[in-house]
């Protein structure tokens, strides 16, 4: 099995004030360097509104996928499409902590994928949050930093 660690490096926007798209990539290394990059949107529910914005959402959506592995195995590139669900909750103001499920289909030679991701972002300003993830994707474990821009 892999330890993979890595940067992600990720954008959003809201379209309304339940829909929003995103676009994102994620770059990991161990014995072989994995890239994805995801493009795609999503539904946002409030469950339970707190005052101040600091709110418990779920969210459901898909995303259209790239994938890219190389070197101890021969490189190989695909494109598919996923879909996922989590839960979200803005812990402090400048705080949110979160849990992501997806299922990436890529071909039916690479067949799907299950990832499990934790998630911690820090706001540095109004759109710009550091990002920490513990990722689990097909059982193999990833600790992954980066930075995330809304607007």
């Amino acid at each position: 099995g892999e330890d993979f660690i890595g940067l992600r490096v990720g954008g959003g926007f809201q379209i309304t004030e339940e829909i929003f798209g995103f676009a994102n990539g994620r770059y990991l290394t161990d014995d072989v360097d994995f890239l994805r990059v995801s493009l795609g949107g999503g539904y946002r529910l409030t469950m339970i509104p707190l005052p101040d914005d600091i709110n418990l959402d779920i969210y459901a959506g898909g995303a259209l996928e790239m994938s890219r592995f190389a070197g101890d195995v021969p490189s190989d590139t695909t494109a598919g499409a996923s879909i996922r669900g989590g839960v979200r909750w803005h812990a402090l103001d400048n705080v949110e902590v979160g849990g992501e499920l997806r299922i990436v289909r890529l071909n039916d030679y690479v067949g799907n994928h299950v990832g499990l991701t934790g998630r911690v972002l820090y706001g540095l300003a109004n759109n710009i949050h550091l990002l920490g993830e513990l990722d689990i994707e097909d059982g193999e474990p990833g600790i992954v930093f980066g930075a995330r821009f809304s607007f």
